[in-house]
């Protein structure tokens, strides 16, 4: 049992903002809690692709995504992140940067996120935490093999990682989204889609959400039974 840590939410203005600002108090008011056996590992993968230069200006959107990461750590939970273009990019450690501006590689290369894979998996496969997820964003594609890639080293470390692919669509210039293919995930996988960064924190908060409350279901059945 993990005890006498905090739980709170991300103040996403204030995250977004906080670059700006010099301001970095970003999480909301606390209380004590325990999780114990309701403890999450989460992995993230952020697209540091050419193109984000363009598309996360200041990269204003990721910061704050990665102040919704420092939260979690906060509480209790394991979280890590790996940024990706053509190859793995080395970041801070979120636990240890989450009072400052985490400083992000510049964007550049192409979009590949089986680089990331293995990262990923390495974290996941050495945390302790009953439940773990992965939440991959990409404002490209993501090419079947290397979803596959990503499959078989879950399957080298005899993992079954539920995925969330979250992809920036942008808009064209007639006003409608542009088409990108899915491939072929797991039935435990997810393929999401937002039209800005600023949507990006609140769905990161909304996965976590989701994740928390089906553990908190399962334990609650597994007491009742």
């Amino acid at each position: 049992m993990v005890e006498g840590l905090r739980r709170g939410s991300v103040n996403i203005r204030a995250a977004m903002h906080g670059e700006k600002t010099g301001n970095m108090r970003v999480f909301e008011k606390r209380v004590p809690s325990k999780i114990g056996a309701a403890r999450m590992a989460v992995a993230v993968a952020l697209d540091a692709s050419g193109s984000m230069a363009s598309n996360d200006p200041g990269a204003l959107g990721q910061r704050a995504s990665i102040a919704v990461l420092a939260a979690l750590i906060d509480m209790g939970h394991d979280a890590s992140l790996t940024a990706y273009s053509s190859r793995a990019m080395p970041v801070e450690d979120v636990a240890k940067t989450r009072g400052r501006p985490l400083k992000l590689p510049v964007p550049g290369g192409d979009t590949y996120f089986a680089a990331a894979a293995s990262p990923m998996v390495r974290h996941l496969a050495g945390s302790k935490a009953p439940t773990k997820i992965a939440i991959v964003f990409t404002d490209g594609d993501v090419e079947q093999q290397e979803l596959d890639a990503w499959y078989a080293a879950q399957a080298l470390a005899r993992l079954r990682i539920p995925t969330y692919f979250i992809q920036l669509v942008a808009l064209e210039r007639g006003g409608g989204a542009s088409s990108m293919g899915i491939p072929a995930l797991s039935p435990w996988d997810a393929w999401l889609k937002i039209r800005t960064m600023q949507d990006l924190p609140l769905v990161f908060q909304q996965i976590i959400a989701k994740t928390a409350k089906t553990v908190v279901a399962e334990l609650t059945r597994r007491q009742a039974a």
